[in-house]
């Protein structure tokens, strides 16, 4: 069956059929660029005074506006007081830890390789040795890559708090001194 649209035009809907709770029996077509055409002899002003297409717009109307004052809403309720599921979340306070996790305070790992390699003096210590001597609460919250880490700084530190011979570590002004023979 041959049809004598033109290629750019495309049925709205055939008569007869049911859109939504509606039957479309208005006969328009639409083109490819929006545009609708008469396809019988229906006037304009006929198509314009008919109740059921003014409740059809009525009722788009309205659901436009219902999400337009939605949208303002949520926005204006996301400028005041940001949600959590919102795109710019707040971020959190404890950086993702979780509320009972604690941190040692800062120089906790400093104290700990001080006081520690102190009282061994001449006779140094591991890195584990040191970790497992911790006393108090906050040197037993350092983990081992703490103590590592604090060592490893204050080695290159100038003038250096600590000296690594042979994977033990002493404070400076403890560690055995080298000497060049030859």
């Amino acid at each position: 069956m041959e049809d004598d649209r033109p290629s750019n035009e495309l049925p709205l809907k055939d008569a007869g059929t049911t859109l939504g709770g509606m039957t479309d029996v208005s006969g328009l077509k639409v083109t490819s660029e929006g545009a609708t055409e008469s396809c019988d002899a229906t006037s304009e002003t006929e198509m314009a005074d008919d109740p059921r297409l003014e409740q059809a717009f009525a009722l788009i109307r309205e659901v436009i506006a219902d999400e337009r004052a939605r949208t303002i809403s949520d926005m204006l309720k996301g400028a005041n007081a940001p949600s959590a599921t919102g795109l710019f979340a707040p971020k959190s306070k404890s950086s993702g830890m979780s509320e009972k996790a604690r941190r040692a305070p800062a120089g906790s790992a400093r104290v700990l390789c001080e006081r520690t390699l102190a009282e061994v003096r001449e006779g140094g210590l591991t890195v584990m040795k040191i970790h497992e001597m911790a006393a108090n609460e906050y040197e037993q919250m350092l983990s081992i890559s703490a103590v590592r880490n604090e060592l490893t700084v204050g080695e290159k530190s100038h003038p250096p708090r600590y000296r690594h011979v042979g994977g033990v570590w002493y404070l400076a002004k403890y560690a055995p001194i080298m000497k060049v023979v030859g």
